[in-house]
């Protein structure tokens, strides 16, 4: 059996998470669930004909046939209806320190809360997060965290 070396860094981010999630009430063995991809029906879209669909999310207007994905890799159209596969899927759930986020120059004594999905129709240079923006749901590590509803 072959051993695993865990880095404190691994260490830290986990029992950081799962303060995290204690404290908001959420269940870390469902947060660490295998999600998959989501089927909640996309907005922001209008049915075209053909079963094509067009997008309206972002400036590229995208139009796409059964079974195509968007520019951004996080919509699909099945059949003439719209999907987002990010839904309730984010890849990434941290408390970063204000001047990680994109606000330079500033230095507050509170953290941040970041969360983001997977995927981004744009190809910035600079990009910070682009491990995981230019990639689609299916290639990133998701957490399974679907907003509750209801009362």
């Amino acid at each position: 059996m072959e051993k695993t070396k865990d880095t404190r860094r691994d260490f830290l981010k986990l029992a950081g998470t799962l303060c995290f999630t204690g404290y908001f009430g959420l269940s870390p063995f469902k947060l660490f669930g295998k999600p998959g991809l989501s089927e909640v029906e996309a907005r922001f879209y209008e049915k075209i004909s053909g079963g094509k669909i067009r997008c309206l999310l972002c400036p590229n207007f995208c139009v796409r046939a059964s079974g195509e994905t968007g520019q951004c890799r996080v919509r699909e159209n099945v059949n003439g209806t719209y999907f987002t596969r990010v839904y309730g899927n984010p890849c990434v759930i941290a408390i970063d320190p204000v001047e990680k986020c994109p606000l330079f120059h500033y230095q507050l004594p509170n953290p941040a809360f970041s969360i983001a999905t997977a995927g981004c129709n744009l190809f910035c240079h600079y990009c910070q997060n682009w491990a995981f923006s230019q990639k689609g749901p299916a290639e990133t590590k998701n957490y399974s965290l679907t907003p509750r509803t209801g009362n």
